[in-house]
């Protein structure tokens, strides 16, 4: 939402679409898992690098719409 809104390019659109979806992926294969146990610790460190990924991309894909802008303008 962070693109579709303007704060942000498409490049953390990118990062955070592959992200997510193989989030997704993971939590979907633990049904299958053999071990519970392991599955839940790839599942949270990856999330954990997940939402570090995010931030980054979400730092150096910043952009300060023109509305932002306008509402900082005005007296």
């Amino acid at each position: 939402m962070l693109t579709f809104g303007g704060y942000a390019g498409l490049n953390y659109l990118a990062v955070a679409a592959a992200m997510g979806m193989y989030w997704l992926y993971m939590a979907w294969t633990g049904y299958k898992a053999k071990d519970d146990t392991v599955w839940a610790r790839k599942l949270f460190v990856f999330s954990i690098f997940t939402i570090t990924a995010l931030s980054v991309a979400m730092s150096l894909d910043f952009q300060v719409t023109k509305e932002l802008l306008v509402t900082y303008a005005a007296p």
